[in-house]
């Protein structure tokens, strides 16, 4: 294998997450912790993530799956900068080389980050409609800013979507918060769509710092709007996730947002957000940690100063320079000093 993955040591052998971005999905230490008991290492964006920072395709190697919600900015003619084509090219070779990739599509009313989107997903077969906003007649408003909130049970059976029974998923338009809070795609059939909209979800397709209330017109989908999707590529492996990173990831998806897409639902009816997404992760890093990536079970003092906690911030190839400390009770990088 050219360039492959390292080694990992058979004394403990954990997969490794990178969650690097460009504007949306930092991780949340409550995400981080909740994957370090499932037996995971989390690694966060250092300084400006993918927005301003190109990829060590090396380091990237010592990963079993990246996470990532957006890429580098466009040019102001949609052309690529010279930042976006690197990053699009280590992440095509990382996924032929056996590397997993879950990728949350990302667009808060800037134009310039549709097109690096669009670059990286269509030659593998999925457009990412950006422009399109989900919508639904049966829905539930929460949280102290009222939003939108639509509940499906449309999930197609598989590993990817063992213990998976519903998921909510925020309807809300996009003007609130500058942000597209989800969004759909179009697939060709090397993919699996995992997850649908029910069957009274529809999508509009919008302007850009347009509202979903005052713009008339249809979108691509008149119902069941597809909301996540899977396939192989290459040696390894992706899964688009259309719901918006915020609600799963950083630390306000389980406090303002309330967990509601992650775990806690509405009305009675929970949401297996955070199943389905360590069914994906697992999933994402099997062929990696086949090939011999894994993280080595290595301890330090906690980086949030406590005695009793101890982080794990080691790989068997080398330090996990940010890696989040999972008894910390804020998102912050942890030293590693020699063990």
């Amino acid at each position: 294998m050219r360039a492959g993955f390292a080694a990992g040591d058979e004394a403990g052998k954990r997969p490794a997450v990178w969650v690097l971005s460009g504007r949306g999905g930092s991780a949340g230490f409550q995400f981080a912790r909740r994957l370090e008991a499932a037996g995971y290492y989390v690694r966060q964006n250092q300084r400006g993530g993918l927005l301003t920072e190109r990829i060590d395709p090396a380091e990237l190697r010592k990963y079993n799956v990246m996470i990532m919600a957006g890429l580098a900015l466009s040019e102001p003619n949609e052309a690529l900068t010279d930042l976006g084509k690197q990053q699009i090219k280590v992440l095509r070779d990382y996924l032929d080389e056996g590397g997993g990739i879950m990728v949350f599509p990302h667009y808060q009313q800037l134009a310039a980050e549709i097109p690096p989107q669009r670059a990286f997903l269509m030659p593998l077969g999925l457009e990412p409609l950006l422009e399109d906003a989900i919508t639904d007649t049966v829905k539930v408003q929460a949280t102290p800013w009222d939003l939108d909130f639509a509940y499906t049970d449309a999930i197609t059976p598989g590993q990817l979507t063992e213990g998976v029974r519903g998921i909510w998923y925020s309807i809300t338009p996009r003007l609130l918060g500058d942000e597209q809070h989800s969004s759909t795609m179009a697939v060709d059939d090397n993919w699996t769509v995992l997850v649908r909209g029910s069957k009274t979800s529809s999508s509009k397709t919008l302007p850009i710092n347009a509202t979903l209330f005052k713009t008339p017109g249809t979108g691509d989908y008149k119902e069941s709007v597809p909301l996540v999707a899977s396939r192989q590529v290459g040696k390894g492996r992706m899964v688009v996730v259309g719901m918006c990173a915020d609600y799963l990831l950083p630390a306000h998806a389980s406090t303002s947002l309330e967990s509601i897409v992650a775990e806690k639902g509405l009305n009675g009816k929970l949401s297996d957000g955070y199943k389905l997404v360590q069914n994906c992760l697992a999933w994402l890093a099997e062929p990696s940690a086949k090939a011999g990536i894994s993280a080595e079970r290595r301890w330090t003092r906690s980086c949030c100063g406590t005695r009793t906690k101890w982080c794990i911030v080691r790989l068997s190839t080398g330090p996990i320079p940010g890696a989040i400390c999972p008894s910390a009770k804020s998102t912050r990088e942890s030293s590693a000093p020699a063990a």
